[in-house]
């Protein structure tokens, strides 16, 4: 018996992302936002000392929240703590762009604000840095005009570097 599961017509509609090639082993990887001088020692040193199931179970996010919440200022319910950026980004889609809504973002820039937005089903909306990278300010205003429901803009730009000054 050969099942077929419906998909959602976002998913299907949607570009396939691609990671940056293989191969790349020993060369700084700025397009990745790496940390290209590694874990500090003092990570590598508390990450010794857990145990094989501490660094096998899911973990607790009450306390770590309570104790960032005190040093950043504000209540433990206005942060929320996530498996890094792309699933922050994740919730953020889940949580704020309908499906037919758009974004705006500013070309290139990092992958995973149009993925994610793809897969919410929203329009992608998308304006150009210009061909000395400089940031698209009035492109971006007019786009704002629009109403869209969220502008992304990386600063500094992933993956090219690219520094929005202040006056912008």
């Amino acid at each position: 018996m050969k099942v077929q599961l419906p998909l959602r017509q976002a998913i299907l509609n949607r570009r396939t992302y691609e990671a940056p090639a293989e191969g790349r082993s020993g060369k700084v990887r700025l397009d990745f936002n790496e940390n290209t001088s590694g874990c500090s020692p003092a990570v590598r040193r508390a990450l010794a000392k857990l145990t094989g199931k501490q660094l096998a179970m899911y973990p607790e996010y009450r306390k770590p929240t309570e104790r960032l919440a005190r040093y950043f200022g504000v209540q433990p319910e206005e942060l929320l703590l996530t498996n890094g950026g792309d699933d922050a980004l994740r919730v953020f889609f889940d949580t704020f762009v309908e499906p037919d809504t758009s974004i705006l973002i500013c070309e290139p820039t990092f992958p995973m604000y149009r993925y994610w937005a793809e897969i919410a089903g929203a329009r992608v909306c998308a304006v150009r840095y210009g061909p000395d990278m400089e940031f698209p300010l009035e492109e971006v205003l007019a786009g704002l005009r629009k109403n869209p429901r969220a502008l992304f803009v990386a600063n500094p730009n992933n993956p090219t570097g690219t520094l929005i000054g202040e006056k912008e």
